[in-house]
Order: C-alpha cells, then structure tokens, then sequence
C-alpha cells in the first residue's frame, strides 16, 4: 500500500532535480487522489478526440 504514492513522489523529485515541469493527466479518481496528496493541482482539462 502507498506504492503509487512513493513512486510518484520520486518521479515528480527526479523530474524537478532536472529542471523539468512535472504534470500529471490522469482520469481515475484514485490518481486524482494521489496526486492531489504530491501537491498537484488542477489547471484545466484534457480532451481527446478520435477522427474517423
């Protein structure tokens, strides 16, 4: 348990200590969740579109 937690917290560090802007897009509610725990906050969203 927190697996996704500790994870996610080690790659938003190792994204910043390159200088890089970490984001994250993610729909389950659960991800929300946990990114929402890192410090992540909502900007927008993302829509995605399927041409045929």
């Amino acid at each position: 348990r927190g697996l996704a937690r500790q994870v996610a917290s080690e790659a938003t560090a190792h994204a910043l200590a390159a200088g890089l802007l970490p984001q994250w897009r993610a729909r389950p509610a659960a991800s929300r969740r946990v990114a929402a725990a890192l410090g992540y906050r909502e900007l927008g969203a993302q829509l995605s579109v399927r041409l045929v």
